[in-house]
């Protein structure tokens, strides 16, 4: 770039992350996957080129408010699987200083204040969101909320 900063510039590239979206079709309860074609957006309609499981690739033309857009969260799971928004994991705690080493808990992954999160209950009951980035390498994708949203009843 003429007239960067190098320096700054080379700072940044080192935090971007891929940017990659699936969606949730509400309507027909699947999840899609686009190809590298990125999503192209008309209004109110969003064209996609998905991969369906039962064709080998099928462009669908998909209103936008029947779509749950997740994105990757940019750090995958201890086996090297992509974790996106929406994603239940399976935690195995790990910390030397717990009494619960080796426990394992199901959680959601979400998106708020510009951090990936994972959900873990409190002493109080409640729910809060902890750093992904702490949890990802002994967490293990078992599904999404969409697909199995009975994993997380408590």
């Amino acid at each position: 770039m003429q007239g960067a900063n190098p320096c700054l510039w080379h700072n940044l590239g080192e935090i971007m992350r891929e940017i990659k979206v699936r969606a949730w079709d509400k309507e027909n309860k699947a999840m899609l996957y686009p190809d590298e074609e990125q999503f192209i957006w008309y209004g109110s309609k969003i064209w996609l080129q998905v991969c369906w499981p039962y064709n080998k690739s099928r462009n669908k033309d998909v209103r936008i408010e029947n779509l749950e857009l997740l994105q990757f969260t940019g750090l995958k799971d201890k086996n090297g699987k992509e974790i996106f928004e929406g994603d239940i994991v399976q935690y195995t705690a790990s910390d030397m200083s717990s009494t619960n080493i080796g426990t394992k808990s199901k959680h959601k992954i979400f998106f708020d204040n510009g951090a990936f999160l994972i959900e873990f209950p409190t002493n109080k009951g409640e729910m809060c969101g902890l750093d992904l980035r702490v949890y990802n390498q002994s967490s293990e994708i078992i599904s999404n909320i969409y697909e199995n949203p009975e994993l997380l009843e408590r």
